[in-house]
């Protein structure tokens, strides 16, 4: 499982890195000046990024099928936890250090921390139902 793990956080920063780069190409293709440009590019990255990773995990990681719409819940349950968990996580890197380190820092340490529950849901409940399901049947 560890294993697995690794080969699911590495292909996070990369898809990570990717939408990153997307995004940016994609705005500047939109205008590159506009905040709807920007929202639009962003919108347009994170869907791409996302279907490409739910094929990647299924292909490479879990090497399972894997049922979509419960991909989808566990990436918005993620999305929202990390979003709770990044104030506080910043709040106490600053405490620690400066507010500086606490602005960088809160969202990195919020998705590191939520990679942990994003893996054993996919793992467990994304990319195992599907064998689940084909046993009961």
């Amino acid at each position: 499982m560890l294993k697995q793990y690794t080969h699911f956080f590495i292909n996070g920063v990369a898809i990570t890195l990717f939408a990153w780069i997307l995004q940016f190409m994609l705005f500047k293709l939109f205008g590159g000046e506009s905040s709807l440009s920007y929202g639009i590019a962003t919108a347009v990255a994170f869907s791409i990024t996302m279907i490409l990773n739910f094929f990647i995990q299924m292909k490479l990681i879990f090497k399972t099928s894997g049922l979509f719409h419960r991909y989808l819940v566990t990436e918005v349950f993620i999305m929202l936890l990390v979003s709770v968990l990044a104030p506080l996580c910043r709040f106490m890197i600053a405490e620690l250090s400066t507010n500086e380190w606490g602005d960088r820092g809160g969202f990195a340490m919020a998705a590191l921390i939520g990679s942990v529950p994003s893996f054993l849901m996919k793992r467990y409940w994304v990319f195992a139902a599907h064998k689940i399901e084909l046993d009961k049947a």
